[in-house]
């Protein structure tokens, strides 16, 4: 009767659980196998000058390599905190090791990537049961823009895994409350702030599910741990940010240049200029660009963002319409 259901139930619970390694290197061979070729085939178009395609952490991390520190000459200055600090090291330490192989770091990104699988994979198992987990595995394995930014010297490839993490940690933390979850949590969450700190708006709607499902207790003493976790990650790079920079900068200095690019009246919605003159600072009026290239790292970021607020208020129906259409 019951007792035999539930003996059932169990012994299909324990099989699952036991082919559960294989289905995690199942799903990892495959994601990376998909990502692979890709990789070879741009590989293979060096000499053509076409690969590898960089941006700019790759010239932060040359810097390091050479001595110079984590600095990116930008817009007539040397920026100290231009991008998030995390890709840029992951760039670094592969070109000390490898000897600046583009190749190992295609490869090894290769790899993180295919990581985002299983972690997905996890998510699935966890929330929908086996079979769902094995889908969105695959989905995510044979996911286009996934597998070509793969080979792309972008920090995409660590924003996917990382925010992934956190929220296997979240669940997992939700599920089976205890400090080693919530640790796990803190020191996902402190990864990830390092190359996308977006992710901070995402941490109190996951204490709020953690207290409404467990205890408001519960929520208080594991987001306590976890912040502790996330200040040991974080703080050092705050710290080194105020040493070089004299002011409080979390990761990076030109967010409010970001900003300015889609809250000015020659805003595209891009970088550039559509006509092809350039990007969209060099079109600017040349009473700005002139402040600004007269300017530090610091004080440039504060006339971007003083210059977009401007624009924000004084044409609030424009911002909101731009804002609403990033979300189609």
């Amino acid at each position: 009767g019951d007792l035999g259901c539930v003996r059932k139930c169990r012994r299909q619970i324990d099989a699952a659980v036991a082919h559960q390694p294989d289905q995690l290197r199942t799903i990892g061979t495959e994601a990376f196998a998909a990502r692979f070729p890709g990789a070879v085939a741009e590989s293979l178009q060096t000499a053509t000058g076409s690969f590898p395609e960089f941006w700019e952490y790759e010239s932060v991390a040359r810097n390091l390599i050479g001595g110079k520190g984590f600095v990116y000459a930008h817009m007539n200055t040397e920026y100290r905190a231009y991008v998030e600090p995390l890709y840029p090291w992951l760039v670094a330490g592969t070109y000390f090791v490898a000897g600046h192989s583009v190749v190992t770091l295609s490869l090894l990104q290769c790899l993180i990537s295919a990581l985002v699988a299983v972690v997905v994979y996890d998510l699935g198992r966890r929330t929908f049961g086996h079979a769902a987990g094995v889908a969105a595995g695959a989905l995510v394995a044979v996911h286009p823009g996934l597998a070509a930014y793969a080979s792309k010297f972008h920090p995409l490839v660590l924003d996917a895994l990382f925010i992934a993490l956190v929220v296997l940690a979240t669940l997992r933390l939700v599920q089976e409350p205890s400090q080693g979850n919530a640790a796990f949590f803190g020191g996902m969450l402190g990864g990830c702030i390092l190359t996308r700190p977006t992710i901070l708006v995402f941490v109190l709607p996951a204490l709020a599910w953690l207290a409404w499902r467990r205890s408001l207790r519960r929520a208080a003493a594991s987001g306590a741990l976890a912040l502790a976790i996330v200040a040991v990650i974080v703080g050092p790079w705050v710290l080194r940010n105020y040493s070089v920079l004299g002011t409080f900068v979390l990761t990076r200095t030109n967010t409010a240049y970001v900003f300015w690019l889609g809250n000015h009246p020659g805003a595209t919605g891009g970088a550039t200029d559509p006509s092809g003159a350039g990007s969209l600072f060099d079109v600017a009026p040349p009473a700005l660009k002139q402040r600004i290239l007269s300017a530090d790292e610091v004080t440039q970021n504060r006339i971007f963002l003083s210059e977009a607020l401007k624009y924000v208020q004084e044409n609030p129906l424009a911002f909101i319409g731009r804002t609403i259409k990033k979300l189609y």
